[in-house]
């Protein structure tokens, strides 16, 4: 099986979107035993089909063995092209097992294409990202992904993202074996090149798809 690489956010994470299954973003109540209750998104990957008439998310969840739940309690969703991605602020997200939770109510259903939805920032990244569409500059490398991406974001008209492009360019054409050295280096370039690109006002993420 061919290894697919990518990088997200802490530049360390392999995943692999080769078998599609379905891909659901809840807008939800969830009430705990205690009573509290907390609105936010949950975001599920399952082979198993939700029926819209179910209730309460909790059945459903359990057919995959789920245990716990992430809630995002706000999300600014963007178009990037032909896809639409969802922001949060990573610090605010709950992580919350499903002993703890009464019910799930559920507001909303979307059912989107499998791959990454939900991408997480520091407080500082949130604070770039605005409600208008924003620049955006996909850059791929099929020798390392083919269905791995690097994404450029920003919403300062006066970016240019060319020499960022052909700095990518530049750095991956190098690398011909994926090794744990290069591996290494590529996140060393990538985490320095996040944090070059944020004093620009550019924000550098990464997102698979489904092969």
């Amino acid at each position: 099986m061919r290894l697919l690489f990518f990088i997200i956010l802490s530049f360390s994470f392999f995943k692999s979107f080769s078998d599609t299954g379905n891909a659901y973003r809840f807008y939800t109540e969830v009430t705990l035993k205690n009573e509290t209750k907390i609105t936010g998104y949950i975001y599920h990957y399952t082979y198993n089909v939700f029926n819209k008439n179910e209730d309460s998310l909790i059945p459903f969840l359990k057919k995959d063995y789920k245990k716990n739940i992430t809630l995002y309690p706000h999300i600014i969703s963007t178009n990037i092209g032909v896809r639409t991605l969802d922001f949060s602020i990573k610090k605010n997200k709950k992580n919350i097992t499903l002993n703890e939770v009464d019910n799930i109510n559920i507001y909303e259903l979307l059912i989107f294409d499998v791959g990454d939805k939900i991408i997480e920032f520091s407080v500082k990244e949130f604070d770039l990202i605005k409600t208008h569409p924003p620049h955006f500059k996909i850059i791929h490398d099929d020798h390392f992904s083919e269905n791995c991406f690097h994404l450029l974001i920003s919403w300062n008209k006066k970016s240019s993202f060319n020499k960022i492009e052909k700095d990518f360019s530049a750095f991956l054409n190098k690398r011909t074996i994926i090794s744990s050295i290069e591996l290494e280096s590529i996140e060393s370039f990538l985490k320095t090149k996040k944090e070059e690109l944020f004093n620009q006002k550019i924000l550098l993420i990464n997102y698979c798809e489904a092969l």
